[in-house]
């Protein structure tokens, strides 16, 4: 695309709009009383929204990513039918509650 010059009171007013088209790519060249000071573009290297699925075949998960740690065992709640409930099942686990 080509540089396209504008005013700065015109892109104060356009401002949105310009940043969109900017982030398609356009380039602008603001200028004071014709001369120019600054100019508006994409920044390099800068990338768009991710298309969805671009990371096929990068990411992993294991069957078991949900299976529980060994080392939060003890954490686990505990009954008398078994050493230890999954966290899948502590909402039908019998949980006891002992006064002092």
């Amino acid at each position: 695309m080509h540089i396209e010059e504008i005013g700065a009171f015109e892109a104060k007013t356009r401002l949105s709009e310009l940043l969109e088209r900017v982030s398609r790519g356009q380039v602008y060249r603001i200028t004071k009383r014709g001369k120019p000071i600054a100019e508006l573009r994409p920044i390099e290297g800068a990338v768009g929204r991710p298309r969805f699925g671009s990371d096929r075949g990068r990411v992993v998960i294991a069957e078991d990513f949900d299976a529980p740690l060994p080392e939060m065992r003890e954490f686990m709640i505990r009954d008398s039918r078994s050493e230890a409930k999954s966290p899948r099942s502590w909402s039908k686990a019998a949980v006891s509650y002992q006064s002092s």
